[in-house]
């Protein structure tokens, strides 16, 4: 994990041991975990190799199903202010991404194939406005802003003789998603939800060399998550 998500990770669980605290001035904090299915695309996939005619790209979009778990900590306005708005700092990590194409690019001269290993965290500010049932259950819709922090390795090999060439790195993008879902208050405290949500990671520049430079110019993903909150 890069030192920067490292330190806003560490931010959200600073947040969320401080909940019982802040309980004590009677304001409604609430922490949770959230654990789900990321269905990633990269889609766009090009050649951005450095030579004068680049190759057509064999494989332009690349479909992952990943686990999702993240820590989040909020404010339930409702309490406060009368109006059904929670806002929420979420911290949230994937698997492994993988992508492959054999060979790399459509009629090359000396064709290769490649293996992308892809990992996507994110910061996300969100805000959901819950929806009255007098029950129970509680629809919600929302949505949310912040970062990706994307790292990636690249490995491409010559296929005529084994030789290969690698490359990481590391990039920042916005992120956004927008989703809904339904809650269930268990008791006063618990409260478990079920969400959907469509999120956007930006795109990212997997390697780019004289052997080899690809670059996904869309990476997005739909995720399911089931959700368990703890309101102070």
């Amino acid at each position: 994990m890069c030192a920067f998500p490292k330190l806003l990770a560490a931010g959200i669980i600073v947040l969320m041991l401080s909940g019982q605290a802040l309980a004590g001035e009677n304001l409604p904090i609430y922490i949770g975990a959230k654990l789900g299915v990321s269905a990633m695309t990269a889609d766009d996939v090009e050649n951005t190799t450095d030579v004068s005619n680049p190759a057509t790209v064999n494989n332009t979009s690349e479909d992952d199903t990943l686990t999702a778990l993240g820590l989040a900590a909020g404010f339930n306005w409702k309490e406060m202010a009368g109006v059904p708005l929670r806002t929420e700092i979420e911290y949230m990590y994937r698997s492994e991404f993988s992508y492959e194409a054999n060979p790399t690019f459509k009629d090359a001269g000396a064709p290769t194939k490649v293996d992308v290993d892809m990992t996507v965290q994110t910061l996300l500010v969100n805000l959901f406005l819950d929806i009255p049932t007098d029950s129970a259950l509680t629809p919600y819709v929302g949505g949310g802003l912040g970062w990706a922090f994307l790292e990636s390795d690249c490995v491409a090999t010559v296929l005529a003789t084994g030789d290969t060439a690698d490359r990481s790195n590391e990039e920042t993008n916005l992120a956004w998603h927008v989703g809904g879902g339904l809650a269930y208050a268990i008791n006063e405290n618990w409260t478990a939800d079920l969400g959907y949500r469509y999120i956007d990671f930006g795109s990212m520049e997997w390697g780019r060399t004289a052997v080899l430079g690809l670059k996904a110019d869309e990476i997005t993903a739909h995720e399911v998550l089931l959700g368990i909150r703890y309101t102070f």
